[in-house]
């Protein structure tokens, strides 16, 4: 008995033994799994220098990459930026004292949006162009004072604006009435109102002057000079009536007589040139 117990207690110990010796990688497998973890250690290695470069070469920080930089609300910007898609932005101004410039290969479109995401305004300046859409067009000056104001209603030329110049060659054509309190001319050159095919009218609500070195007055048809409840005066040295038709009898005749005053009034022809304090006064 006891040798028999003896010799299974050896058997045991010797198994254990032989057991315990083959726990392990060894051999090509070892080799191998030391190849991967080498060749993953050398990729991560790779990675981290990419990473590395990548951030260096994009100038990468907490504050932005490159030369974009992230300030509370605010985008900065420096340099020269394209955009290929379109921007959504409040506000837009250059850096310190530099100037921003805009372009565009085809043409530049502001849009205005309001909640609802619908456009209220926009402004397109084209190749050719300038296009602005909305309900009022106004052209400030850098006291905000306006100069131009635009709207379906009227179109306004600001209080502060002491001369307003056209100096196409064409000339300017009104659709409608003019109201201002002068117009004249450039120097040395023509001030001409002209209607080819309407009437030109000019009305004033207390005096009109027209005053000039030479002034011209010409019509293919009738001219008329009425006044309701006034004077017409005619004041000059030398009045001269040229034109006038020469008649062979004093039917229906009258003598034209001109008070001290310069008042003119008819008289029959057979009568002396009289006049009483109503004529002449």
């Amino acid at each position: 008995m006891g040798r028999g117990g003896a010799y299974v207690s050896s058997r045991r110990d010797s198994e254990s033994e032989i057991h315990a010796a083959n726990i392990g990688i060894y051999g090509w497998r070892k080799r191998c799994l030391y190849f991967l973890v080498l060749l993953l250690m050398v990729l991560i290695i790779i990675n981290i220098a990419l990473t590395v470069w990548i951030l260096k070469v994009l100038d990468f920080s907490i504050y932005g990459f490159g030369s974009l930089k992230l300030s509370g609300d605010d985008v900065r910007i420096s340099g020269d930026v394209e955009f290929l898609n379109p921007v959504y932005a409040s506000e837009i101004h250059a850096n310190h004292d530099l100037p921003l410039v805009l372009n565009s290969k085809n043409n530049i479109t502001f849009n205005a949006r309001n909640r609802q995401g619908n456009v209220t305004g926009k402004f397109v300046i084209g190749s050719k162009e300038v296009k602005s859409f909305s309900e009022r067009f106004i052209i400030y000056d850098s006291q905000e004072n306006i100069l131009f104001d635009a709207s379906d209603e009227s179109l306004t030329i600001g209080d502060i604006v002491k001369h307003v110049k056209f100096t196409v060659s064409g000339g300017v054509a009104f659709q409608g009435p003019i109201q201002a309190n002068i117009i004249s001319s450039n120097n040395e050159e023509n001030l001409r109102l002209e209607s080819p095919i309407g009437d030109v009218t000019v009305n004033a609500a207390e005096t009109l002057t027209l005053s000039s070195n030479k002034l011209e007055s010409s019509c293919h048809g009738d001219m008329s000079l009425e006044s309701k409840t006034g004077k017409i005066i005619l004041e000059s040295s030398n009045i001269h009536i040229t034109g006038l038709q020469k008649s062979t009898t004093t039917a229906g005749a009258y003598q034209l007589c001109i008070c001290e005053n310069g008042r003119l009034f008819l008289a029959h022809p057979s009568e002396m040139c009289d006049s009483t304090n109503s004529e002449c006064n």
